[in-house]
């Protein structure tokens, strides 16, 4: 069975490896990450906008349907008075 022995010129060595890996990571890491949640964002808004012009069209044709509701009730309202009287 062979024993290796690492010294301390191979532990300096895996050492700045994993530190110049760390830079670049973050380098590059962090502008993506910025990018994609600025573009979430973005998307998540234009999704809430879209919703609430849903909305929005949803609650005028209520208004809408009430509006008619109510002239056909008036209307009603004074046929029967006019036929009556």
């Amino acid at each position: 069975m062979k024993c290796y022995f690492v010294g301390p010129v191979e532990l300096a060595a895996v050492g700045v490896s994993i530190a110049i890996f760390n830079q670049i990571s973050k380098i590059t890491i962090i502008p993506l990450v910025s990018v994609t949640t600025s573009l979430v964002a973005e998307e998540d808004a234009a999704e809430q906008n879209h919703q609430s012009e849903k909305e929005i069209l949803l609650e005028e044709s209520v208004i809408n349907e009430r509006v008619k509701v109510d002239v056909h009730d008036q209307a009603e309202k004074a046929g029967i008075y006019i036929f009556q009287g």
